[in-house]
């Protein structure tokens, strides 16, 4: 054996001519390895370098991908924003535009005004406000008062509510009151409840939520009140005293409709065109009930 020779770091074999293991070698550092052993350890750090380097331009690749999306996401919700911001800016504009004309028509002072959109809230979107314009106004105002006073359709009997500890309450009428539960529009509601004056009453408060609603039924007091002149000014008006107004409305509503249904369940779009129609002037109901 040669008295110079030194083994190799990577193999472990002898030579005299040992070079030092390449740049990135899986060696440590300043081994020193023969040729062969270092053509290949070369062959493998080249390999690992590429791999990483095609690793490091992977993640670049995602994280610019990433940020990409990340960017697209936030300029897509700015333009959503934006445009339900817009949208929102055009409902009020045609919200006070629909309240305007409805004030010009009605010719409300600016308290009736602001009593009656603060008890309506949304202007309701089945009415034309210029449906109230001329005469229109009055001949509504007439033929819902009328309406309001009725009784039950094929009784004798009215509506009747009043406030007790300030929540409002109503007369029930079981005999009544059924009829309304076997057409309930909640298929899964029971047609015999225990209390059906309940029930009913859990409706009517129900449609009574309707901006529809409550501007046919409350809008004959508020007249009476707030339209110009001597009274005008006031402006201590219950709500209890308006929801009565149109619970009573609704209360008789909801049982014409149940009269004129020829089988199965009263639905929101049956009370809603019932609405509809009292709050369209018209000679048919104004005129005298039939005896």
């Amino acid at each position: 054996m040669w008295p110079f020779d030194k083994r190799c770091a990577s193999c472990g074999g002898r030579s005299r001519n040992l070079v030092a293991a390449p740049s990135g070698a899986s060696t440590a550092h300043g081994s020193r390895v023969c040729q062969p052993c270092a053509d290949r350890l070369g062959k493998e750090a080249t390999a690992r370098i590429a791999e990483r380097q095609a690793l490091e331009a992977q993640s670049r690749r995602i994280s610019e991908a990433q940020a990409a999306r990340r960017k697209a996401d936030a300029e897509r919700r700015r333009l959503e924003e934006q445009e339900t911001h817009h949208r929102k800016q055009e409902a009020e504009a045609k919200q006070q535009e629909a309240w305007k004309q409805f004030a010009d028509a009605a010719r409300f002072s600016e308290a009736g005004m602001r009593l009656l959109m603060g008890f309506v809230g949304q202007w309701p979107a089945q009415l034309q406000p210029a449906d109230f314009a001329g005469q229109g106004i009055s001949t509504l105002l007439e033929q819902v008062r009328e309406y309001q006073g009725r009784p039950h359709p094929k009784a004798d009997t009215y509506p009747e509510y009043q406030v007790i500890d300030g929540q409002i309450g109503r007369a029930s009428n079981d005999f009544l009151d059924l009829k309304i539960c076997v057409a309930h529009p909640d298929k899964n509601q029971n047609p015999w409840p225990q209390v059906p004056g309940l029930t009913v009453f859990q409706l009517i408060r129900r449609y009574s939520e309707w901006p529809l609603s409550k501007l046919v039924f409350a809008l004959p007091r508020v007249h009476e009140i707030f339209s110009i002149g001597p009274l005008s000014q006031m402006t201590d008006v219950p709500r209890t005293e308006l929801m009565i107004e149109v619970y009573k409305g609704v209360e008789i509503a909801l049982f014409d409709v149940y009269e004129a249904l020829p089988n199965g369940r009263i639905t929101d779009a049956m009370v809603e065109e019932k609405l509809k129609s009292l709050a369209q002037p018209s000679e048919s109901i104004t005129s005298p009930l039939p005896p």
